[in-house]
């Protein structure tokens, strides 16, 4: 049985200052919870609202009324947990290396970090302003791979002046990504879905690429979850194909 106040206190987790002042983000869904879960990392509070017997880990039955006042769905789903927030870990270099300037929305960078699980990339990097990676639709969106990307917040201006990178920058007015050498000890950067990179960090960047378009599209731009996949992908088959 869950008290009302536990209860009152796991509805704040919608918003960034209560996740940090309980130290807790919440996650819903059987897959995205199951994910975290077999990562290693064991829920605090784990409900459902209905029989619990199918589901892969313990759950505590409650209302579908006490559930619905959880969940951050229109429709919400029939599991709800929270997790404790991971300690920040410090930066590694990776093979591919991804910062994200100013990514506003949740479900860009939740797709985001679900590409970098999906090609090896253990850690990200993103500006003070992007959206909180434990925002539940962000978590939503990386469907747990949350649990196996870390992500930290910097300044990228100052952490890029006190590095030794190469910056490339995705942008439409950059370089056919297919047909440019790519340098080694990179950083690529990928900036805020209506502005761009910021001035700060262009005024930085060493070359610009570009996702090159069939040239009949009306469309001006990817999504920045979308170019994020491509260049990571093509990336990510030039390092395997110089390995073999």
């Amino acid at each position: 049985m869950v008290s009302k106040k536990t209860l009152a206190k796991l509805r704040k987790l919608n918003l960034k200052k209560y996740r940090e002042k309980y130290n807790l983000f919440s996650a819903e869904g059987v897959r995205c919870i199951d994910t975290i879960i077999k990562s290693g990392i064991n829920p605090v509070h784990c409900f459902a609202s209905l029989d619990t017997k199918n589901y892969p880990f313990n759950v505590s039955l409650i209302s579908p009324k006490e559930l619905n006042k959880l969940s951050n769905h229109s429709s919400p789903s029939m599991v709800w947990a929270a997790f404790e927030l991971p300690k920040p870990k410090k930066f590694v270099k990776q093979k591919i290396n991804i910062a994200l300037d100013g990514i506003n929305d949740p479900g860009n960078l939740g797709t985001i970090i679900r590409v970098c699980e999906w090609f090896g990339i253990k850690h990200l990097i993103c500006s003070q302003d992007t959206v909180d990676c434990f925002n539940p639709k962000v978590v939503q969106a990386s469907m747990g791979s949350l649990s196996k990307v870390c992500v930290s917040y910097l300044n990228l201006d100052k952490y890029f002046k006190q590095n030794q990178y190469c910056i490339i920058g995705a942008d439409t007015s950059g370089l056919d990504i297919y047909n440019t050498e790519i340098p080694k000890n990179v950083f690529f950067v990928f900036g805020n879905e209506s502005h761009g990179i910021s001035k700060k960090i262009s005024d930085l960047i060493d070359l610009k690429i570009k996702i090159p378009s069939s040239g009949i599209s009306v469309v001006e731009s990817l999504n920045v979850a979308s170019s994020t996949s491509i260049i990571v992908s093509e990336i990510y088959r030039r390092l395997n194909s110089t390995q073999k």
